[in-house]
């Protein structure tokens, strides 16, 4: 009997999680003329606490030079006291504030809407003294900007532009403010989500021995698929590389019994995930 139970002893297995830590990049202008609105967006983690009294992706305009702190957080599983498993990093900008600089176009506000594929992109100017144009540009990765349109400095309000050719994923937009004598400005920056959602699709669901996922893909793509029981127990884990822009994954689970599960996809090099109940029959 003794010797029973140290091989019950032996085999018992400890589910040990293990959460990425956080890499936060902050998107943002790191100068602003006085009175001008500055947007400071973080990325790289599931939630974010700024200092400053500033919050994630909405405007704000400083009144002096200031180091910004953001606190990027990753959200494991759920813990045996109902909260979540987490690991946090910090990462801060420097925003300076100056004083000598004048824009040729004072604007007031500049935001946009996300609109299934499409992005509306909204601003309002307060003066527009020897202004000729705007021109927006786009940006994948917060950097390095395309110009994707122009309207004409014709002072009415609010101006609006469509992007009909988002990116999946993040959008960065701002605006270069041009003046009649070719001098120009640039407006902060703001961050738009556009998320196919009918790109990404689990079928047939219920199922019987295997699952496919269909998504979208703008470049070669690596998802990393778990599929986790009522007990949040990883049952079924695999990591799928693809080459092409319209991607098929097909899931192979006849091994696992039948019951409710989750399945969670990651998309390592977009960001999106897909979290969805599956039933096996």
């Amino acid at each position: 009997m003794e010797d029973k139970e140290k091989v019950l002893e032996t085999h018992k297995v400890e589910l040990i999680e293990v959460i990425s830590n956080p890499s936060p990049v902050i998107f943002g202008d790191s100068i602003a003329c006085v009175g001008d609105t500055v947007t400071l967006t973080a990325v790289g983690g599931n939630s974010f606490s700024w200092s400053g009294g500033i919050s994630n992706g909405i405007g704000f305009v400083p009144s002096v030079t200031t180091n910004y702190t953001v606190t990027a957080t990753f959200n494991g599983m759920t813990n045996g006291s109902g909260g979540f498993n987490t690991c946090t990093s910090v990462q801060s900008k420097l925003v300076m504030v100056d004083e000598n600089c004048i824009l040729p176009i004072y604007l007031t506000s500049f935001d946009g809407d996300n609109i299934k594929r499409n992005n509306h992109l909204y601003w309002i100017t307060e003066q527009e003294i020897n202004s000729s144009h705007f021109e927006i540009e786009r940006s994948k990765d917060g950097i390095n900007f395309n110009k994707i349109g122009t309207l004409n400095a014709i002072n009415i309000n609010p101006y609006e532009f469509i992007d009909e050719n988002t990116f999946i994923g993040y959008n960065y937009y701002r605006l270069k403010m041009v003046d009649i004598d070719g001098s120009y400005s640039y407006s902060h920056t703001i961050a738009l989500f556009a998320d196919y959602d009918a790109e990404y699709r689990v079928h047939p669901n219920p199922f019987e021995n295997s699952i496919t996922y269909t998504y979208y893909s703008e470049h070669g793509e690596e998802l990393e698929i778990f599929i986790f029981n009522i007990m949040g127990q990883v049952v079924h884990n695999e990591l799928v590389k693809c080459e092409t822009c319209t991607n098929t994954a097909h899931i192979n689970v006849n091994d696992i019994p039948p019951g409710t599960y989750r399945l969670y996809v990651k998309h390592k090099k977009s960001g999106h995930e897909t979290n969805q109940t599956i039933i096996k029959k």
